[in-house]
């Protein structure tokens, strides 16, 4: 079972060492910047430990999604995608029930791309990609 849980203080050490592994996110961002959603911010955990980090912040009447990954040698890509798929319907519903509509999100990975446009994610311009809630 998939659980989200408030980020605090005691997984900055998690997320600057998967910020340090993560290419895209390297030297863009600290590990407390990931404590600061304007929505929510949330630990995403399966039976195992920490999936993944999100950030939610406002984007006129939508969520804007951030999400900071674990190395894959820590976290596989198949935990990831079990969270997502039994994740991502609930915090739609959630973000539905505070008021806002659709989620973005930004990505140039192709591969998390093609899987999140199985999740119901289409690309609305640029690198940016957008699912009803």
């Amino acid at each position: 079972m998939i659980r989200f849980r408030q980020t605090t203080g005691m997984d900055i050490p998690q997320l600057a060492e998967w910020i340090l592994a993560d290419e895209d996110h390297r030297g863009k961002m600290t590990a407390d910047w990931w404590l600061k959603g304007d929505i929510l911010n949330c630990g995403v955990e399966d039976g195992h430990g920490v999936v993944m980090y999100m950030r939610f912040d406002k984007d006129d009447d939508r969520s804007r999604v951030h999400i900071q990954f674990a190395p894959e040698i820590v976290v596989s890509k198949m935990r990831v995608a079990a969270a997502f798929l039994e994740g991502l319907p609930r915090m739609a519903t959630t973000l539905s029930q505070m008021g806002f509509g659709p989620m973005i999100f930004e990505s140039v990975s192709p591969p998390l791309i093609a899987f999140m446009g199985r999740m119901g994610f289409t690309h609305e311009k640029g690198n940016e990609f957008v699912r009803a809630v």
